[in-house]
């Protein structure tokens, strides 16, 4: 009888075929489930900032669950419609509904505005979905915002949030998905015209001089760019990276989105609506890890802190981008962010709430830069901006802001 060595020469065939590219992120899959395992933080956050990320869906999933390090995570949930078992942190929303029921719960405001947005949403990804499924995705989406919403009464929708959550429900489904948005988590989202002077004076004159204020690219700093890129892949990647950086990193990214059409961008019209036309437009065929790495060089060379100095104008010292590092990235395997601190930061009144130092302030500003500052509830929104988290809801009674960002 002859011997089989089929397996024996397939292995070695299957070795000889596998290219380096295959090598590279197999040897990349093992070190993301090692990290997971050990909750190796530091590393979780190194691979979330490089290369293609956390690779997958089922693989940033579990990852997310441990960069987050929430309690409840730890624990799978049976879905029950809405999720009445976690109590909010948001203070400083005014007004919170705690133990609430989704049968007495008072219909928020925003709802038909928030069922416009779902019932166009889902049309880029997932691409994968038949009608009956799109259907129960949107019906999904809608309820996570809602809850959100009528546990927060106060707080107001804006067009674009609906991105965020599609991308948490999509990785994380239903259930596990209405703790990662209603997070509190802050986005201070300044700076952007400090950091192109810095890297680039000439691309920052021209954008100056045609007055172009730094508003085109609030939609990608308030969604994680979810609501401008169509790749879902690219989102999910961008998710990553975000969530294992220091708030202000969407800033970095943006700027680097600014830089990366610096040519096309120098040989136009110097006309203030053409150029906040084309700066406006997220470029779909970009490479973004290209722009991750040129984002992680700016922050390199401009840290939050510094950046806060050269701009003269410092952030919040309890602002989440000068309290990462000793409230969050110092944290340990096991350790949880203080809830205390959180809910103490979070029920500061404004007035109480003061700018860092940071010694010399910088250079004065220019007439440009005194127009953006001049109206203080317009830089509140480009100041302290929201992430994915019921933070990206706009706390505000304005309604001239509020409409302003819908037309933005």
């Amino acid at each position: 009888m002859k011997k089989r060595h089929t397996n024996a020469k397939f292995v070695r065939l299957r070795k000889v075929t596998q290219t380096k590219e295959d090598i590279e992120l197999n040897r990349r899959i093992r070190r993301i489930n090692e990290a997971i395992s050990s909750k190796e933080l530091d590393l979780l956050r190194h691979l979330a900032r490089t290369d293609n990320g956390f690779v997958n869906d089922g693989l940033r999933r579990r990852a997310w669950y441990v960069g987050w390090r929430t309690p409840d995570w730890s624990k799978p949930t049976q879905p029950s419609g809405f999720c009445t078992t976690r109590r909010p942190l948001l203070l400083h929303c005014g007004k919170v509904i705690d133990d609430w029921d989704e049968n007495k719960a008072e219909e928020h405001k925003d709802e038909r505005q928030v069922l416009l947005d779902v019932e166009r949403s889902l049309n880029n990804y997932p691409t994968d979905l038949t009608p009956v499924t799109k259907k129960q995705k949107q019906d999904d989406l809608n309820d996570i915002i809602v809850e959100v919403l009528r546990k927060y009464p106060l707080l107001h929708y804006y067009q674009g949030y609906h991105d965020v959550c599609t991308c948490f429900l999509i990785v994380m489904g239903k259930t596990n998905a209405i703790p990662a948005i209603e997070n509190p988590i802050l986005r201070q989202l300044t700076l952007i015209n400090t950091l192109l002077k810095l890297e680039d004076p000439p691309v920052f004159d021209f954008i100056d001089e045609v007055g172009v204020l730094p508003y085109y690219c609030l939609s990608w700093i308030l969604t994680w760019c979810s609501h401008d890129i169509t790749d879902f892949a690219k989102v999910a990647r961008l998710f990553d990276f975000f969530i294992a950086s220091n708030p202000l990193m969407p800033v970095y990214f943006a700027t680097a989105v600014v830089l990366s059409r610096r040519k096309e961008l120098l040989e136009m019209e110097p006309d203030n609506a053409l150029v906040h036309h084309f700066l406006s437009k997220f470029p779909q065929d970009v490479d973004v890890d290209i722009l991750v790495v040129h984002a992680i060089e700016l922050e390199i060379k401009f840290s939050p802190e510094e950046l806060q100095r050269k701009a003269g104008a410092g952030l919040d010292e309890t602002s989440t981008v000068n309290t990462y590092a000793t409230l969050w990235s110092s944290l340990q395997p096991g350790d949880v962010p203080s809830k205390p601190d959180a809910e103490r930061i979070l029920s500061l009144p404004p007035a109480e709430r003061k700018p860092s130092r940071f010694g010399d302030q910088g250079p004065a500003r220019n007439a440009k830069e005194r127009l953006v500052l001049k109206n203080r509830t317009l830089w509140t929104l480009l100041a302290v901006g929201a992430g994915m988290g019921t933070a990206a809801l706009i706390m505000l009674n304005n309604h001239a802001m509020r409409q302003w960002m819908v037309d933005a």
